[in-house]
């Protein structure tokens, strides 16, 4: 162990470390307390970057663990029974200053003594079918771990418990959100939407028609639909989507399709509304660019009830837009919506059914729906 002061305020600590590999040289910079925590003998445990110079093995202020001293005074004993036999896999907790490895792993092992056993709050049958480490063991393990194996079991029963609080919690929002909305339990099998299928010029493929036969079923079950189609350009959204408006039509009920800008939204009633009108289906377009004589006509018919679809972009949201009973609400291109606007649209309803469509999620939306939360 050397000291070595090359100008002022400068102190370099070299340690020579010896193994049956050969001699290695561990510099420590501006750390001149190193040299009364290590001593010659003892035995340590380096880690860091091996860099070769003038024919040594160097080491630049590498981590360090004192596995065991050969000087014997008080301070010395009482480090060694913090520190772990050599056998042991040391952690490294996130460092700030003040606070080194070392002190956060005596401040972790003296918690985890005081704790004990910690009462787990997932039930057995769970821990079981999910094969998880318990609770308990879990922040042993993860903290000081026995092996390598048992540090990722660890960190795996910790995921778990991290994403199933995340779910509960959206679970809970969700059921908040929706308290007090009555769903409305649609038609499925009515003239309308086998008229609709029959008036699309190809037939469904099987993806689609399982598609279209999910979103129906979801429509006339006795909870509000909260469901996220999803499909490359050219897979037959549009037609899928088209079933579900001809179901609320159905229902005598009303749908509203909304995109972002008003070149999807006439692209959307260019290609759905010959096939509602063949349906018998009445519809119409609402953009910034309706005209106003044209706008309060289809304000009147939406608030007779007369309209069945209203295809259009954030005009929809408007104050003057009323419907006498709306129940589906389509969105296309959702990630380019904010929650306050798809909300929005669901409020001109008492629970209406949400299908919001994308062929290039976010990961922000495919997150939200791998956790059951498209809102």
């Amino acid at each position: 162990v050397k000291t070595k002061r090359p100008r002022p305020k400068m102190v370099i600590v070299e340690i020579e470390i010896v193994d049956d590999t050969g001699v290695l040289t561990a510099s420590f910079f501006r750390q001149p307390w190193i040299a009364e925590q290590i001593h010659v003998d003892d035995e340590v445990a380096l880690s860091g970057k091996v860099l070769f110079a003038y024919g040594y093995r160097q080491m630049k202020s590498p981590f360090y663990e004192v596995l065991s001293t050969a000087k014997s005074d008080s301070n010395d004993e009482a480090r060694s029974k913090e520190t772990p036999s050599k056998a042991a896999i040391l952690p490294v907790h996130p460092a700030t200053e003040g606070v080194s490895p070392a002190w956060m792993r005596r401040i972790m092992s003296a918690a985890l003594a005081d704790t004990g056993s910690v009462c787990d709050w997932l039930p057995s049958e769970l821990v079981t079918k999910h094969r998880l480490m318990s609770l308990s063991s879990a922040l042993r393990e993860v903290h000081f771990p026995s092996s390598l194996d048992a540090a990722e079991q660890a960190r795996r029963r910790l995921a778990f418990d991290e994403l199933l609080s995340l779910q509960l919690a959206l679970l809970a929002r969700r059921n908040l959100e929706l308290a007090g909305h009555k769903p409305f339990e649609h038609v499925i099998d009515g003239p309308k939407v086998k008229a609709l299928i029959e008036a699309l010029p190809f037939a469904l493929t099987d993806e689609q028609n399982h598609a279209a036969q999910e979103i129906l079923s979801d429509m006339a079950a006795p909870r509000i639909m909260n469901r996220l189609l999803l499909g490359d350009v050219g897979t037959g959204k549009t037609a899928v989507a088209a079933v579900a408006l001809a179901a609320a039509a159905d229902s005598s009920t009303q749908a509203a399709v909304m995109a972002p800008t008003s070149v999807l939204a006439q692209q959307y009633a260019q290609k759905i509304g010959p096939l509602l009108s063949l349906a018998g289906i009445t519809w119409a377009l609402i953009t910034g660019s309706t005209s106003e004589e044209e706008r309060q006509q289809i304000e009147l018919c939406l608030a007779d009830g007369s309209l069945y679809v209203v295809f259009g972009t954030t005009a929809l949201l408007s104050d003057r837009v009323v419907f006498k009973q709306l129940t589906l609400a389509i969105v296309d291109e959702q990630h380019r919506f904010g929650v306050d606007q798809r909300t929005a649209l669901r409020k001109k309803g008492q629970g209406v059914d949400l299908l919001a469509m994308s062929a290039t999620p976010i990961p922000r939306t495919l997150a939200l729906s791998l956790y059951g939360d498209v809102y």
